[in-house]
């Protein structure tokens, strides 16, 4: 697993039961683990396990195949799938988030895209409308102004 591609694989063969693990046990046959403190007023589609203090806005959608680690905030209108979003990230509202790995404590702006195994590392900052894709890898702690990436 030492890939962008094979962390995300590894990490879905453990959501869908593949791997058995203690957490493929907590999914059940649903392929969904939701804690009881969530607050959500958009979708969750299984697969998914989604932490506990994690805030979903109203008309998003998180899943399939998707990580929401502790604590972590998702913005209205905004779709992640294909993900693994670490402690603390928060996302902003009508972003789309698929096939990437989001660090703990990353910021990202609203209208950002995150794409094609990229991967932000913990505390990015990402400002809005950032287009980050291609596999692209932001280091740790690094802060992009509004519009910095388009690729």
């Amino acid at each position: 697993i030492g890939t962008p591609d094979r962390y995300l694989q590894g990490t879905f063969d453990i959501l869908e039961g593949t791997v058995q693990t203690q957490v493929a046990a907590r999914m059940g046959s649903g392929f969904a683990a939701v804690a009881d403190d969530v607050e959500s007023a958009g979708r969750i589609i299984p697969s998914a396990l989604v932490e506990p203090g994690c805030r979903i806005g109203a008309h998003s959608q998180v899943g399939g195949r998707v990580v929401l680690e502790r604590g972590v905030t998702v913005g209205e209108h905004t779709t992640v799938e294909r993900a693994v979003v670490l402690e603390g990230a928060t996302i902003g509202s009508n972003c789309t988030l698929s096939g990437c790995i989001v660090g703990a404590g990353v910021t990202i702006g609203d209208d950002c895209h995150v794409d094609g195994l990229s991967v932000l590392g913990k505390d990015v900052a990402l400002g809005a409308g950032n287009i980050v894709s291609n596999g692209a890898r932001i280091f740790p702690g690094v802060s992009l102004p509004d519009g910095a990436l388009r690729f």
